[in-house]
Order: C-alpha cells, then sequence, then structure tokens
C-alpha cells in the first residue's frame, strides 16, 4: 500500500527540487531559463502566431531584418509549397514594402497572419501570404474557404499563396491551401545568420528551437536522453510528482462551479434531461454543458439555455432531447474566446479572484442587470 504524503515530505521535495531534479534535467539537455517554458506557452496557438508575425516583419525585428522573411519564401519555392513562386526570383529578388498584419480581420472572420510584400528580380510581383495556425484545433466554419474569397477579391493583381500551419501538416480540405508544418518553420530558423545580430534576440530564436524540436516531436539524441533522464526522475519521485499532479485545479470545473451559482443567484435553474427527455434539477454543479431555464421569461420558459463552458458560447436549445434539437449560438465568438481560455486555464491555477471576476463579466453579458432576463441575444430569437 503507497504511503501518504505528509506535509514533511513535500517540504522537503521542495527544498531539494533544484538538486534532485532541475539539475539532471539541465545535464541531459533541457534550458530551464529558456523564456517560452517559463511563459508557459509551447502549445499556445496565439502566441506562436504573434512569435512567427514578429519574426517575419522586418520593422519590428531589429538587425535580423528580413531574413527569416526572405529563407521563407526561398523554402516555399524550393519544396513548392507555393508553385506560384520562382525559386531564384526568391533567391535573388529584392524584397520591399513589406506589410505585416496578426489576427487580419474579415467579414465572419480574422486570417492569423497576412504578409503583403513585393517581390522585384526581372520583374516587380506583388505578393500576398495568409497563414492559418492550428496547433490543438481544427479549421471550422468553412474558415479557409471565407479566407480563400476574401483573398481573390480583395489581392486580385497579387501571387496568392494560402498556408495551413500545423505540428504534423495535417491536410486543410482544400487544394489551394498548402499544408507546412513547424519542422518547415524549424528549417527556415536554422538557415538564419544569428551571429551578428542583437544577442537577446538570438536568445530568443534559439530558445524558439528548442520549443519547436521538444513540442513537435522532433526527436534527437539530446532529448532522447532528456526522456530518459526524465523518467528516472519520475521513477525516483512517483509518489509525491503524482500527488502534485493530482492537486493541480481543472479549470473547467472551476468554471463551471462559479458559473453555476451566478446563474442560479439570477434565478435561473440548473438542468439535466431524464431518459423520458423532460428537464429534472440537476445535483451536479460543475457540468461542461451547463443547461439552464429561466421560468420568469414569459415566452421563453419552455426553453432552455446551455452554457458550453470549454467552449465559453451561450447556446438556446428547445425543451427536447439534445440529439434531435439543433442548438444556436447565442452569444460567444470563437477568435474572442481561444483568448479567453488560455486565460480561464491560467486563472484557475494562479489567480481565483480573476477567474471568479471573469465569471462575473459573462454573466452580466448574458443578463440584463435590471430585470434579471436574457439580455441582447433573446431579442434575435425566433421561436414558435
Amino acid at each position: 500500500m503507497a504511503q501518504s504524503i505528509t506535509n514533511e515530505k513535500l517540504l522537503d521535495f521542495a527544498l531539494n527540487f533544484d538538486e534532485n531534479i532541475t539539475r539532471p534535467l539541465v545535464n541531459a539537455g533541457y534550458d530551464k531559463y529558456n523564456v517560452f517554458n517559463i511563459l508557459n506557452i509551447s502549445r499556445q496557438e496565439l502566441r506562436h502566431s504573434d512569435f512567427l508575425s514578429f519574426l517575419f516583419d522586418p520593422s519590428k525585428s531589429g538587425n535580423l531584418g528580413q531574413q527569416f522573411l526572405k529563407n521563407f519564401l526561398i523554402l516555399l519555392a524550393k519544396e513548392n509549397k507555393a508553385s506560384t513562386l520562382n525559386f531564384f526570383d526568391t533567391l535573388y529578388g529584392n524584397i520591399n514594402n513589406v506589410n505585416v498584419y496578426r489576427e487580419m480581420a474579415i467579414k465572419d472572420g480574422r486570417i492569423d497572419i497576412l504578409i503583403q510584400l513585393e517581390l522585384t528580380k526581372d520583374k516587380k510581383q506583388k505578393v500576398v501570404i495568409a497563414i492559418e495556425n492550428k496547433v490543438d484545433s481544427d479549421q471550422h466554419d468553412n474558415q479557409l474557404e471565407k479566407y480563400k474569397d476574401y483573398l481573390f477579391k480583395e489581392y486580385k493583381d497579387y501571387i496568392k499563396i494560402m498556408l495551413y500551419l500545423t505540428p504534423n501538416k495535417a491536410e486543410s480540405g482544400y487544394n489551394e491551401w498548402a499544408e507546412i508544418d513547424y519542422e518547415f518553420v524549424f528549417k527556415v530558423l536554422n538557415r538564419l545568420e544569428t551571429n551578428n545580430i542583437d544577442s537577446t534576440l538570438a536568445t530568443l530564436i534559439e530558445d524558439y528551437k528548442k520549443l519547436i524540436r521538444s513540442e513537435f516531436d522532433m526527436i534527437n539524441d539530446n532529448e532522447s536522453e532528456l526522456k530518459k533522464q526524465a523518467l528516472e526522475i519520475y521513477k525516483n519521485n512517483r509518489q509525491i510528482l503524482d500527488f502534485i499532479y493530482n492537486m493541480k485545479p481543472n479549470w473547467i470545473k472551476e468554471t463551471s462551479k462559479i458559473l453555476c451559482n451566478l446563474l442560479e443567484q439570477k434565478g435561473a435553474k440548473i438542468v439535466i434531461e431524464n431518459k423520458d427527455g423532460v428537464l429534472v434539477e440537476s445535483k451536479k454543479k460543475d457540468p461542461v454543458n451547463i443547461m439552464f431555464t429561466i421560468s420568469q421569461i414569459g415566452n421563453y420558459k419552455n426553453f432552455y439555455f446551455q452554457i458550453s463552458v470549454d467552449e465559453m458560447c451561450l447556446y438556446f436549445r428547445k425543451n427536447s432531447t439534445q440529439n434531435q434539437c439543433p442548438k444556436q449560438r447565442l452569444v460567444g465568438n470563437n477568435k474572442e474566446t481561444e483568448k479567453k481560455i488560455d486565460e480561464f486555464k491560467e486563472y484557475a491555477v494562479f489567480d481565483y479572484s480573476k477567474l471568479e471576476a471573469e465569471c462575473e463579466a459573462i454573466i452580466d453579458k448574458i443578463f440584463e442587470k435590471e430585470t434579471g432576463s436574457i439580455s441582447k441575444a433573446l431579442a434575435t430569437l425566433k421561436v414558435s
């Protein structure tokens, strides 16, 4: 039978953490001062797009200049990811008038990264590059089709390059979009000459290369040794490491509890559907999908609403079984909620008061403070 964790054991583990955990990992190749690891952004799609946009933009990346953008174009042409680009034009041509846009807003969406430039060798060519970046999610709502339509409408006389960036070169489902992965990004980074650039920027680029190698399964000998050492550390400290991991808050459950309490304070009733499809009061106060009714709203008392906690969206449904009843989204935008979900994960671990404040803000968006009724979303509903 496993021994229980005592306060003394936890304190001893914390006191000797550097000697027993950090030092062996550093010796095996782990860089404990990698800024991307420190900020815990290894799988955060938005932060990857932010840093890539920074590297693309000569006006922001200091004396790195056009290196990243030019090498990116050269490899695109070399590997035929952009068949409309000529390899020798990218290799020997000049790049001018570069504009890099992050979260380029269009109707019904935002393009993650959009780059405009002029490429001149024997002739001047205007080029537009759209990059849709997906780390732990998939494209949805025909995003790529909408972005393509926008590019063909707004950039008629441009060479158009549309790239779908994922960790594993996932298929986009659209012929016009070329699939690239983070190994491709790594190749571009490896071509950069960093000896003469700002030392801080050079360190950031090296840190980012390490991040890509470790997070996106680009295994090398050092990483094999690192995994071997990590397994040894786990074996020697299994009991207390499991204990610490099990104490990690579940952000969805923590958020759901707060939202359920706030809804009940507004007079809502948290419900579930029984086997007959009848709504009955729920005893569980931390569901992923919070279904609730509001009896005081005359025209809607026979209908229910649902907050999908992991999507941060409010839905409306008629009172019938979930499988048969289509849901209508009332509040929540995919691009806005991606960033919000990342924040909620952090709040649930480090700042509970902020988590409560954010939940209150969500409920205030749903309800009119004066009347306690569902607010703007109800005005758009058409129910029979």
